[in-house]
């Protein structure tokens, strides 16, 4: 019988460390309040999905993971979509309707660094790998809905948050599965707003 599973090759990007909490994981900082045409929406609930994605200063992992992970499945099509096309733009603007702007008064990354770093896993994946199995992984990632995505590895830190989701395309091998983490970070307000989008 004919083995249908398929083989995905995961490239390396070389990223340097940035002092910031969320991409090292142990640093404690805060930055000033947002300002410019994004806006922290004032929600009374915990996940507020309306601009920049927001939690509120009580908010638990599980209540971000559970309100959170339709938008991982969304990302997670887009990103099958982008490995099959090579086309980046539909990921580009999600990013800039949802991701804390960078600013002359705070230490935000802004969205370009997320665009910036995805643009370039697209590239990787599409050269590592044949124009066969990336059309297939592209299509299979497609397929991505809410409850086949699962919570993985989620964790929150003295002024950061990573709230992380996988999932893994049929036909493929470990290796082909997907990790998506949106990274908070602590404003003055309290609140956390989404600073990066990373895929793995």
């Amino acid at each position: 019988m004919k083995n249908l599973v398929k083989k995905f090759v995961k490239g390396t990007i070389a990223t340097s460390v940035l002092a910031s909490g969320l991409l090292i994981g142990t640093a404690s900082f805060e930055t000033s309040e947002l300002a410019g045409t994004q806006t922290v929406q004032a929600a009374s609930k915990k996940v507020s999905k309306k601009g920049v994605f927001t939690l509120s200063k009580g908010f638990t992992l599980k209540e971000a993971q559970n309100e959170l992970r339709p938008e991982a499945a969304r990302l997670i099509r887009i990103y099958g979509e982008s490995n099959r096309t090579g086309k980046t733009s539909t990921f580009n603007k999600y990013a800039k309707n949802h991701i804390a702007p960078k600013t002359d008064t705070n230490y935000l990354l802004g969205y370009k660094y997320s665009t910036d770093r995805y643009k370039e896993r697209i590239k990787l994946n599409r050269k590592t790998n044949s124009k066969k199995i990336i059309h297939l992984y592209g299509k299979n990632l497609k397929l991505a809905t809410t409850s086949k995505v699962k919570n993985y590895d989620s964790r929150k830190g003295t002024g950061w948050a990573n709230i992380r989701y996988q999932f893994q395309p049929k036909d493929f091998n470990a290796m082909g599965n997907v990790s998506v983490t949106l990274k908070f970070t602590k404003v003055k307000s309290g609140k956390y707003v989404l600073e990066d989008i990373h895929f793995y």
